[in-house]
């Protein structure tokens, strides 16, 4: 798990004046002006909604009308080529509150070579196309859904234009259809594949052709093969001293590369994902989204939620589904998201909407508001809007574990990303009632929680515990259900309840959705003045039959967590308090602005000045063997962007933020390696002129309300250590996918710091 995000905040959001009188009642209705402000009612009408009930006793002051919608589902044929040409037929089912007819019409953008669609026909809201290519490729294609009493509905469909002997294997080593075929003797075929579409069953993948292909003796890797491969997407390697183990990498431009460490796999297909969008950067390669919440006054049939007040806050979080993305990597990190850290300034003088992340929305008396999300990548995305009342804001400003979101309700829909556009006015309904399933049972599970690994830093157990469950929904990645903190709370006692949302419920089925339920309970270091350190193990427990109770609760549910060698990791240091006067501590996290510093950690941008990466490049750490030797390891480098200060000082509004580089798998028998060199034209800037891979792109030295602080050669070094084998046997070298580290792994450790590259 990485770094916590979370709205510390909130807890002002009651103290902070409106430019009112906080005791005035203009129109004698029992609520203050001040009040009414933030509820969203009219302080000069005492029925702010003309219902007849006065606005202090009315539970819903500021009803909203609820709003007609067209409903639109797709679906496709499998597309049948016929030696010249590519067939599929695509049916549009739309479906609106008023039984009128809409209107549909039709785009097609294609991945790879050219789609064509007829125009739509139809009776009953039931209209049909045919879909036409001559080439293998594959096509997206939208649907938009017209009326003039109904706002703009759009959908999208992926088809998949693909011979069966062009069909690439996912992402793995000796992936199907290639299981079985043994190891490397003199001859072996690599796979560079696009990320986006190499993770998930549901997907096809989509080859790269050009990509950086090297190979290396494990045992000497100056005993090297380099290629690049061709229109299929694979290089072929033949030579009688080609015998694993190997080290494999794959390169491309604007993409990390990807290495397989010790395989012994005659066939090996690895990722290709671009690198994270720069916050801030004006680049076209990323799209974003803007809209509000539907239904916390009831509108869409659940009932109402109560307005934020001083003790409870009705919210929803958005994200979209979580793509390429290891469950060692998630935390509440991944659920707030700030996006662009060098604009926001928290308590600057605009009030509580300075200090909420943009993915988050509150829901006042005056309507919830909007949320953003920024810097997504082109591609097709389930938007899920998990809504509750959150609890234990005022704990949560010194421990971030310590927030408990109560789940009331999630909403979806689905989008598809362009580069450089933004979708705006998306609207999520809220109507999957988790507060109902929990009520009778419906996908409600019983979870215990406890005897959590030691830390190899203090000696003591790790001392906080998080659950955190995980609904994957295949192609369109995960999503978060609940966020419970209950462990670190008094009282607490097992077993923990939580509910996942159901795949039966009808807005759900409307999407074509599966959910693969995946219960991950978290046990993490202590906070560190309001953001959480790295230092985590988790548990993960999948697809089990809901009433069952879920045991996280014994010393072999987790594993240890693992500790790097090289670069040499930083000596334990406490910092001073920052002397009057100071805005940039020099070095990062030479001091800190807090009154009291905290003892059990060090500032998380402090870089130890011996912990350099060596001129060999060496990656190394300890074997990690409690509760019983690790299966496979995985090792990333990356570059870390800060989070903004909060309204107390020496407080962040959340931890640091890990961006990936470079992406290394490793057999569970390797505890060190070395990082390849890779030739110096892949990476170059908009002139051409070669980059360097290892530097982090937005360096954060000189920005003020960053609450941490990194430089262009400060990198981060992350080790992962997997039990594997939850569901389907492991073999490192045999029908292992890159999918499996999330999907069949039983429990997954994580420990990363800072280090230097060479001057």
């Amino acid at each position: 798990m990485r770094r916590m995000k979370l709205c510390l905040c909130l807890l002002f959001l009651l103290s902070l004046g409106c430019g009112t009188d906080p005791v005035l009642d203009s129109d004698d209705d029992g609520l203050s002006d001040n009040q009414e402000l933030l509820l969203g009612t009219d302080p000069l009408n005492p029925d702010s909604d003309g219902d007849g009930l006065r606005d202090s006793e009315d539970p819903t002051p500021a009803l909203r009308a609820p709003e007609a919608r067209l409903l639109m589902t797709l679906t496709g044929s499998a597309p049948l080529f016929d030696g010249s040409n590519w067939n599929a037929t695509l049916t549009a089912t739309i479906t609106n509150q008023k039984g009128a007819s809409a209107s549909p019409a039709l785009t097609s953008n294609t991945l790879k070579g050219t789609a064509e669609v007829t125009p739509f026909d139809g009776e009953d809201g039931t209209f049909t196309a045919t879909v036409s290519a001559k080439e293998d490729q594959v096509a997206r294609i939208e649907v938009r859904a017209t009326h003039p009493d109904y706002p703009l509905t759009v959908s999208t469909i992926v088809l998949y234009f693909i011979k069966p002997e062009n069909q690439l294997p996912r992402a793995g080593l000796n992936p199907f259809p290639y299981d079985g075929l043994g190891g490397i003797f003199g001859k072996l075929r690599v796979f560079a594949v696009d990320g986006n579409t190499a993770y998930s069953e549901g997907l096809t993948p989509v080859g790269i052709e050009g990509a950086y292909v090297l190979v290396q003796l494990t045992e000497d890797p100056a005993r090297k093969w380099e290629a690049f491969t061709g229109p299929e997407a694979y290089v072929d390697f033949e030579d009688p001293d080609l015998k694993g183990p190997v080290n494999v990498t794959v390169a491309f431009p604007r993409h990390r590369p990807y290495s397989a460490i010790g395989a012994q796999a005659s066939h090996i297909c690895l990722p290709l994902t671009p690198f994270d969008p720069i916050p801030g950067a004006p680049d076209n390669d990323s799209g974003s989204l803007s809209g509000t919440i539907l239904g916390f006054d009831g509108s869409t049939g659940l009932p109402p939620f109560p307005p934020s007040n001083a003790n409870t806050f009705s919210l929803a979080i958005v994200q979209v589904g979580l793509k390429n993305v290891n469950l060692a990597s998630l935390s509440m990190g991944s659920v707030l998201e700030w996006g662009d850290f060098e604009t926001v300034t928290c308590g600057s003088g605009g009030g509580i909407l300075d200090c909420i992340p943009p993915n988050m929305v509150l829901f006042t008396a005056n309507g919830p508001g909007d949320f953003k999300i920024a810097e997504l990548p082109p591609g097709e995305y389930l938007v899920s809007a998990l809504a509750g009342e959150a609890e234990s804001v005022l704990d949560a400003l010194k421990n971030p574990y310590d927030l408990t979101i109560n789940p009331r309700a999630m909403g979806f829909a689905e989008i598809t990303v362009e580069p450089g556009q933004e979708i705006s006015g998306l609207e999520i309904p809220l109507t999957v009632d988790l507060a109902a399933q929990k009520a009778t049972g419906d996908g409600v599970f019983t979870v215990a929680m406890g005897e959590f690994p030691t830390d190899p830093i203090t000696g003591q157990a790790l001392a906080n515990g998080l659950l955190l469950p995980v609904a994957d929904t295949g192609p369109l990645g995960f999503i978060w259900a609940d966020i419970n903190s209950a462990y670190n709370h008094p009282g607490f006692a097992n077993p923990l309840t939580i509910a996942y949302p159901s795949s039966q419920q009808a807005s759900v089925q409307e999407l074509g959705i599966e959910f693969f339920d995946m219960t991950v309970g978290l046990a993490g270091r202590k906070a560190y003045l309001g953001a959480d350190p790295p230092g985590i193990s988790t548990c993960i427990i999948r697809n089990r039959t809901p009433g069952t109770l879920l045991d996280m609760n014994s010393w072999d549910s987790w594993l240890a967590v693992p500790q790097g060698i090289a670069p040499p990791p930083p000596a334990p240091f406490k910092p001073t308090k920052c002397p009057a006067g100071t805005t940039l501590p020099d070095p990062p996290g030479s001091c800190i602005f807090a009154k009291e510093i905290p003892d059990h950690y060090w500032p998380l941008d402090w870089r130890d000045p011996a912990s350099l990466l060596d001129p060999a490049r060496t990656i190394a750490w300890h074997p990690v063997a409690q509760p019983r030797f690790a299966d496979t390891y995985a090792v990333r480098i990356g570059y870390l962007t800060p989070a903004p200060w909060g309204l107390v000082p020496g407080y962040s509004i959340g931890g640091p933020t890990s961006h990936k580089l470079w992406e290394t798998v490793v057999d569970g028998h390797i505890f060190s390696f070395t990082l390849p060199e890779l030739p110096a034209d892949i990476y170059t800037d908009a002139t051409g002129k070669p980059v360097e891979l290892l530097r982090n792109p937005i360096p954060s030295l000189g920005f003020a309300n960053a609450a941490y602080r990194y430089g262009e050669a400060t990198l981060e070094v992350e080790f992962n250590a997997y039990l594997m084998g939850d569901g389907k046997p492991y073999d490192f070298n045999d029908n292992f996918l890159l999918e499996d580290l999330n999907l069949s792994s039983h429990s997954v450790s994580q420990d990363s710091y800072l280090f230097e590259l060479a001057k």
